[in-house]
């Protein structure tokens, strides 16, 4: 359910809809024209979910184990607030596998970077894979 169209119910609960969702494809395209148009001309994804209930589908929710992994990237605020999450982790798992980042701030490293057991990373130092072909 849209916020905008929760009634007091609704706003009351205490999780929130992190807005990803996986449908059997044959299943969506079958039933996408089947969405209703809400009072504002747009249509929900989220009524995507009723219309599987409707039919007999397969539901399950899987809940976040960390808030963060719901937050979504709708502004440049938001883009850099996820960048240093995913930041953190890869200095703290290059750390926990033997690296020494002299100052973790100021290290930036690539998802797929490997960083030998006792490598000393000095500050302000940025680590990416080279590209591939």
């Amino acid at each position: 359910m849209e916020e905008a169209e929760a009634g007091p119910q609704e706003k009351a609960l205490q999780e929130v809809n992190g807005g990803a969702y996986c449908f059997a494809a044959p299943w969506l395209w079958a039933n996408l024209s089947d969405l209703p148009q809400s009072k504002g001309g747009e249509f929900y994804l989220t009524d995507l979910v009723q219309l599987a209930e409707e039919a007999g589908e397969r539901i399950e929710a899987v809940s976040a184990k960390e808030p963060w992994e719901g937050l979504g990237i709708n502004t440049r605020v938001y883009l850099a607030q996820a960048e240093a999450i995913v930041q953190r982790r890869l200095r703290e798992r290059a750390m926990l596998s033997g690296a020494t980042l002299i100052d973790p701030n100021t290290t930036y490293l690539g998802a797929d970077v490997e960083i030998g057991q006792d490598t000393v990373v000095y500050p302000n130092t940025t680590a990416t894979s080279a590209p591939t072909a």
